[in-house]
């Protein structure tokens, strides 16, 4: 076995090649394009072994703009474009004042940027809904073709 660990066998399939942890800034945008202003605490956590990335962290909205597109939140490396690796995995939580909301992570093929939907209405969720001074937790995971 050469470039990497040998796993339950010696065929190219048993071999994990890449593994890696890291932090990334987690960045916040309105699907019209504008950039959501966060506070100093917006580090999310990964790890990927193999294509496999797994990521958990927290952004505080610090910005009173109102916009009112789909939430995007930033990956750390580019999804899979392959059919069906990825989708709904993974949920979010928006710790509003009043009202807190309950979604799933959505990642389309080839994109290095969330979404996430609502599981009462199976709408997106927009970014008046991640409240001003207010917290959004999430954790998912997905397939990277990096």
């Amino acid at each position: 076995i050469t470039g990497g660990i040998g796993l339950g066998g010696t065929g190219s399939a048993n071999i994990l090649d890449d593994y890696e942890e890291g932090t990334y800034t987690g960045v916040a945008s309105d699907q019209s394009g504008g950039t959501i202003t966060l506070n100093g605490d917006n580090t999310f956590n990964y790890t990927k072994i193999g294509r496999m990335v797994f990521v958990v962290g927290n952004l505080n909205r610090n910005d009173g703009t109102n916009y009112t597109s789909t939430l995007r939140v930033s990956l750390p490396f580019t999804s899979s474009n392959v059919t069906n690796a990825n989708g709904v995995n993974g949920g979010v939580w928006l710790d509003g004042t009043g009202t807190d909301k309950v979604a799933l992570v959505y990642i389309g093929r080839n994109q290095s940027l969330l979404n996430f939907k609502d599981v009462d209405s199976s709408d997106y969720v927009t970014s008046n809904e991640f409240q001003n001074s207010r917290p959004l937790y999430t954790s998912f995971f997905y397939f990277t073709d990096a």
